[in-house]
């Protein structure tokens, strides 16, 4: 009789309660004394402390270093005393709202101002994210608004993508089926606080699928689906699209070419809704790719064929070199160099004239190797005949040496039989700038005479 009866749960949770309210009334209460000024003063030493640390941590010299200092700025020094001194005067009368609003406006000001006090807008957001935790009068209102324009800082101006999402996440879920908005404190152009929450959260999902793509794709496949779920809930149909997209080339990049042909198939539907004519040329472009992965040969040329056609109606010069490119890469693939290299060649004049040097570049690498793969059986020819006995023997021998020693060319009307047109090789226009030379004709002559010696040394066994 004289045990004691084990305490139920409801009241053991009770205990735990007084006990901790009694231990932050002691701590309280064991604090010093300070009077409003006093606490003013505190957190501005506590905010110059912080930037001095900054400057410690990144160097004097470093951009961080440059920037102003805020005690010897006097007019934002300013701003941030009297704007604290409102806030404290709206706590001792118990409104949170405006305590609020006062540390939001001022985290607005020098969060989403010059960047030099980026810092210092990130400071006092969170000081308006911490009070806001405690207050629920107004359904959460408050609370989802401060996350997300917090959210909105560390994403678009901090690049910390990661905490960025939490604080959205957190924003979305408390502003469901509500009509909040940050018009008031970001402007007009800002839909209600979910939808926005929602447009920043695919975005970051975007790049959370990118970074996986690097080491797990079918990983990022999955970020993508719920980055289109995001953009679904926000109405973003472009949005939507791009993460189809993006989850199309992960599906690539994992093997799953099938997956991936009928993920780019559902992203021409999207942006042909979306009248985004450089998405429907991008995504003919990866439809073809997985189209190719999976030996249907036909439908990615009539994807390439289809872009060449609707990027030349809608004037998209850069699709059009594109195009020119993809489809003399598609015949240089497939064995046939006589249709490739014309394409290459439209492909590098097209390139030049938006000038896209890299571009332009990188397929007259490909158009030498197209048109020096034109040559090979010409050449394989001449070698053969070189192996007769008599004159015509004898001249393609010379010939063959001419070609080595001088590189005299042996395909030409006026030296041979050959039926080779010359001018396939000239795809370089003299008449593009100065600075083009004859590199291009040169890797021509060196990838025929690489390939060859193969071939010599294979007779002469």
């Amino acid at each position: 009789m004289d045990a004691k009866l084990p305490l139920s749960p409801i009241k053991r949770e009770r205990l735990k309660k007084q006990k901790l309210l009694l231990l932050k009334q002691s701590m309280r209460a064991s604090l010093p004394v300070l009077n409003r000024d006093e606490i003013r003063r505190k957190f501005l030493r506590q905010l110059v402390q912080y930037q001095d640390d900054l400057v410690k941590e990144h160097g004097i010299d470093s951009i961080v270093g440059q920037r102003p200092l805020l005690y010897k700025t006097r007019e934002n020094l300013d701003l941030v005393y009297h704007g604290f001194s409102n806030a404290e005067m709206a706590h001792f009368k118990d409104d949170v709202i405006q305590e609020i609003d006062i540390f939001l406006t001022l985290g607005i000001h020098f969060g989403f101002g010059a960047e030099n006090w980026w810092w210092l807008g990130e400071q006092i957001l969170i000081q308006a994210n911490n009070i806001s935790n405690d207050f629920t009068k107004d359904g959460g209102r408050k609370q989802a608004l401060i996350k997300f324009i917090y959210g909105k800082f560390l994403f678009e101006n901090m690049g910390d993508w990661e905490k960025a999402k939490s604080l959205l996440i957190e924003s979305r879920a408390l502003s469901i089926g509500s009509t909040w908005s940050a018009r008031r404190e970001l402007g007009s152009n800002q839909e209600t606080l979910f939808v926005e929450s929602c447009i920043l959260l695919y975005k970051i999902l975007l790049i959370e699928a990118k970074e996986a793509m690097k080491y797990d794709p079918l990983k990022g496949a999955r970020i993508c689906t719920l980055a289109q779920k995001r953009a679904l809930d926000a109405c973003d149909r472009i949005g939507e699209a791009n993460a189809l997209m993006l989850q199309g080339i992960c599906e690539t990049e994992a093997g799953d070419a099938n997956a991936a042909a009928i993920s780019f198939e559902n992203v021409l539907v999207l942006y042909k809704r979306c009248k985004q004519r450089e998405g429907v040329c991008e995504a003919r472009i990866h439809a073809a790719l997985a189209y190719l992965k999976i030996g249907k040969f036909s439908t990615a040329l009539s994807h390439l064929e289809t872009l060449l056609k609707y990027a030349q109606g809608n004037d998209l010069p850069y699709y059009i070199a594109q195009a020119h490119k993809c489809l003399g890469e598609f015949h240089l693939n497939q064995g046939s160099p006589h249709l490739a290299t014309p394409l290459l060649i439209k492909a590098i004049h097209h390139f030049h004239d938006i000038g896209d040097v890299l571009n332009r570049e990188q397929v007259k690498n490909l158009a030498a190797i197209s048109a020096g793969q034109e040559l090979i059986p010409n050449y394989a020819e001449l070698i053969l005949k070189s192996g007769r006995k008599g004159s015509k023997g004898y001249e393609s021998v010379v010939k063959l040496v001419k070609w080595k020693d001088t590189r005299e060319l042996f395909w030409t009307e006026e030296s041979s039989c050959l039926s080779f047109d010359r001018s396939k090789l000239q795809f370089i226009d003299v008449t593009l700038d100065n600075s083009v030379d004859d590199t291009s004709s040169e890797k021509v002559i060196d990838i025929i005479e690489m390939e060859t010696d193969v071939e010599q040394n294979e007779l002469l066994d």
